[in-house]
């Protein structure tokens, strides 16, 4: 299970990365978020998606 989580990361990184060259150098200056959220862990959907900020835009705790 652990490899498969490892190969699907792998997977995404390199599929954003060939999409968006720039993607983790961007996401590397935006760790200044604005918000934090306080809330309870739910896989179905990752807070900041629900609320419509970027990756970097929302600290999840």
């Amino acid at each position: 299970m652990i490899d498969d989580c490892f190969a699907a990361n792998r997977k995404w990184a390199k599929t954003t990365v060939e999409e968006d060259p720039e993607f983790f150098k961007r996401l590397e200056a935006l760790q200044s978020p604005d918000l934090l959220w306080i809330g309870c862990s739910d896989s179905r959907l990752p807070p900041n998606e629900i609320i419509g900020r970027a990756p970097g835009e929302l600290f999840v705790h």
